[in-house]
């Protein structure tokens, strides 16, 4: 389970943004409105996790930015021995050429352990190398290995055979973290399971229309995670309780869609009067929603796992994607603790039925050229009530400073 990321010198971040999933510990009751949707996991020394995290911004202030930085990261980790320069997905983007990008993560794994790692690349894309590199399993207060430039792997708990593995194999734009250690590949597969969701291609091919042109129907920084061949897909849609769950979320939202088949492959929903229609003949606001609804009931919350959506209201009803959201807020639909972080411009989401002010993340860039990542929750005078009309005011910034009334 991710708990916390890290992002230092990408993009637009200089100095270094923290994002974090855990509840505020001296949040007082009466600030908080939505107890269901901040979960105890069970871990020493972290109280609560929220579910939902919302973050919001003016245009080009971040908010993409950062989700890319978990994706890049996520990547490569999931890579394997994969070069960081032959990764096509990857990219290089520097707030400042002359020094490193710096990625931290901290996650848990089923047992509970807290593990961080930490990640400093150097170089342009067609040179990017390993700077530093080291995991530390937290709880046990143990370092598992440290990687520093130009050196040799130093780990107390790898064999000789192991470190000398790492001496003559492993080069500079190799991760040691992704080498195919039993060790590290048990400590991955916890990592990669809950966050596969990064991992996801942009258009799907049993979504495919032959009558229509193939649409990216999942939007850049989505991530989905489906990873099954297509029949698979096919048989887990029609598992009872996945299905019962997709058509009740179809007929609240009211698109009079009363079942769903598979012909050649392909999907066609049932409307009422046993109207037949193809997947691309649908609206891009049903073909979000179903989308959206597929990940995270194939791949996320019956994993626990982490699903992002950029700009969550797209295309969408905001009343329909309060809906979505309460997925993952209500323990019936949501009992292994899945997570949602999605960014939006929708004020809507910012009430205090939808989001505590601790799952309120707002991202600004100072007249310094700074992008900064803070909670409104953080502020002393902070009330849930006054949140959206605080906002639009200016009081907590991220907002473009433009004069809206014309």
């Amino acid at each position: 389970m991710l708990i916390e990321f890290s992002v230092e010198n990408f993009m637009c971040f200089k100095n270094e943004v923290t994002f974090s999933f855990e509840a505020m510990e001296d949040l007082a009751e009466d600030k908080f409105y939505n107890p269901e949707s901040r979960r105890d996991i069970g871990i020493e020394g972290i109280d609560l996790i929220n579910t939902v995290n919302g973050i919001y911004g003016k245009n080009a202030s971040g908010k993409s930015s950062l989700l890319q930085a978990m994706k890049q990261l996520f990547r490569l980790i999931m890579n394997s021995r994969k070069k960081i320069n032959e990764d096509d997905d990857f990219e290089v983007v520097y707030y400042d050429a002359s020094k490193p990008i710096v990625f931290k993560v901290k996650f848990s794994d089923e047992a509970l352990n807290v593990y961080s790692y930490s990640l400093h690349i150097q170089g342009e894309n067609t040179d990017a190398k390993v700077a530093y590199e080291e995991l530390k399993n937290e709880t046990k207060n143990e370092t598992l290995f440290i990687r520093k430039e130009n050196s040799a792997v130093d780990s107390v708990i790898l064999s000789k055979d192991q470190l000398d593995i790492f001496k003559n194999d492993l080069q500079k734009n190799h991760l040691a973290f992704s080498q195919p250690f039993s060790l590290f590949k048990d400590i991955r597969s916890c990592f990669s399971a809950k966050v596969n969701d990064f991992m996801g291609v942009r258009s799907r091919p049993f979504l495919r229309n032959r009558k229509h042109h193939v649409l990216d129907l999942i939007e850049p920084y989505m991530f989905p995670a489906i990873g099954m061949l297509p029949d698979e897909v096919q048989e887990k849609l029609q598992l009872p309780h996945i299905k019962a769950l997709i058509l009740n979320e179809l007929k609240v939202a009211d698109f009079n869609i009363e079942d769903y088949l598979f012909e050649d492959d392909e999907l066609v929903f049932i409307h009422q009067h046993k109207v037949k229609r193809h997947f691309g003949e649908e609206s891009d606001g049903t073909k979000k929603y179903f989308c959206l609804l597929l990940d995270v009931t194939l791949s996320i919350l019956d994993t626990g796992g982490l699903y992002i959506v950029d700009e969550l209201e797209k295309a969408l009803h905001p009343l329909l994607a309060m809906r979505f959201i309460n997925l993952f807020k209500n323990p019936e639909t949501n009992p292994k603790n899945a997570r949602l972080l999605f960014s939006s411009h929708d004020m809507m989401f910012l009430h205090q039925s939808v989001l505590n002010g601790d799952q309120i993340w707002f991202i600004d860039r100072d007249d310094k050229d700074e992008t900064k990542l803070y909670s409104p929750a953080e502020y002393e005078d902070f009330d849930p009530l006054q949140v959206p009309k605080d906002y639009i005011l200016g009081c907590y910034g991220a907002v473009p400073e433009t004069n809206w009334r014309g």
